[in-house]
């Protein structure tokens, strides 16, 4: 996620590239570059609203190639930052670090999980904007239930010994209901349909990193279920 995101994007990709990669159609990410594009310090942020092959448009009528970019700022449809380069401007109005908040101490078990399984599938994939690399990839939940689910809250875990794991995140808690559907892709949607999945392409959280979610199905049943990333 954010400080893990910004250690582990590959720094030799050059910004237009970066860019390029967020603006996936089924994504709602905000995208702005710097202008002027072609300079280390820009006067000002231009929303980003699509492209045409290497040419980036943008809300005020700029088109601008990639390889001029220099600056840019990528964040989640709630505002949160995912992503950056050169962001020493004032950000624009709505884009925040995610919040910290007290720490939660908690722990959990592979055994709890397995409860959850027979309602949703977790699986890790393929990383979409790093194509490849141990310590991110995407992640998947998907509705094998026959009703609606919904995620409540979620976290990052690490292996402390035996089934046992520890929650530690960016935040020092749980993500939320809003971040899961921010992140995942769903949006405005607070449910998962039925055969229905929901995907960060850009997770993080290295090897054995265990990700777990605490779910409730539309009839009430609440559950938990997750996946060691391997």
């Amino acid at each position: 996620m954010f400080e893990w995101l910004r250690r582990f994007f590959n720094k030799r990709q050059a910004p237009g590239t970066r860019v390029l990669n967020y603006l996936q159609p089924e994504r709602a990410l905000q995208v702005y570059i710097g202008i002027p594009a072609n300079v280390n310090a820009p006067r000002r942020w231009v929303r980003v609203t699509g492209a045409d092959g290497d040419t980036i448009r943008c809300e005020d009528g700029h088109t601008v190639n990639i390889r001029f970019i220099q600056s840019f700022i990528v964040a989640y449809s709630n505002g949160e930052l995912l992503d950056w380069k050169r962001a020493f401007l004032p950000w624009p109005e709505g884009i925040h670090e995610p919040e910290q908040i007290k720490p939660v101490v908690d722990t959990i078990t592979l055994d709890v999980l397995r409860a959850g399984e027979r309602l949703v599938r977790v699986t890790h994939g393929m990383s979409v904007a790093q194509r490849a690399g141990k310590h991110n990839y995407s992640t998947t939940l998907t509705n094998t239930a026959d009703q609606r689910v919904k995620v409540l809250r979620f976290a990052g875990y690490t292996h402390t010994g035996g089934s046992m794991y520890r929650l530690q995140t960016i935040t020092g808690g749980y993500f939320t209901a809003e971040q899961f559907r921010a992140w995942y892709g769903l949006n405005e949607r607070e449910w998962i349909d039925p055969g229905q999945s929901a995907c960060d392409p850009e997770n993080y959280g290295g090897p054995g990193a265990l990700w777990a979610y605490f779910c409730q199905t539309e009839s009430g049943e609440e559950f938990v279920v997750g996946a060691v990333a391997s």
